[in-house]
């Protein structure tokens, strides 16, 4: 399980492109997601100098020593970033088993244009995605499960 945790953090970091950023506004009660998003949209430069816009949410996650973190984390488009608050916005963050389709198949959509990933494509070298649904689907099951290591992603 411990290679997996690894593993989740290499595709999270190539995903989302995290990087040094402050740390995530807490969200309160009464939170319009669509006015948030909007707050919350910015373009910077990532690890390996790539240019990512994303809007950004908080994540609430356990690391592999029980502690509970909270990092921001970026989502691709406005519909998955509203969506995942909608969904999952609990105590000032979303729980990393509570992004939304949308988030993930905008991540999958990253790693397309990005990356160059084409499908059939398999994550960890058994979970197969014929298409960018699938590969959303998975992504959505595996932040659930496995969340960033301790020591990453950096912020």
């Amino acid at each position: 399980m411990r290679g997996c945790r690894s593993a989740l953090g290499i595709i999270v970091i190539a995903l989302a492109g995290l990087f040094g950023a402050s740390a995530p506004a807490t969200a309160g009660p009464g939170l319009n997601p669509a006015a948030y998003c909007d707050e919350h949209f910015f373009t910077a430069e990532t690890t390996g100098n790539r240019v990512l816009e994303a809007y950004w949410v908080p994540m609430r996650y356990i690391d592999e020593s029980g502690q509970q973190r909270l990092i921001g984390f970026p989502i691709e488009s406005r519909q998955g970033c509203i969506s995942t608050l909608a969904r999952g916005l609990r105590n000032g963050a979303v729980e990393s088993g509570r992004f939304s389709l949308p988030a993930t198949t905008a991540q999958c959509q990253y790693l397309e244009e990005t990356f160059g990933v084409t499908y059939p494509f398999v994550l960890y070298g058994q979970f197969e995605a014929r298409n960018r649904t699938e590969c959303g689907q998975i992504l959505q099951d595996l932040l659930a499960v496995l969340p960033p290591p301790t020591h990453g992603p950096p912020l």
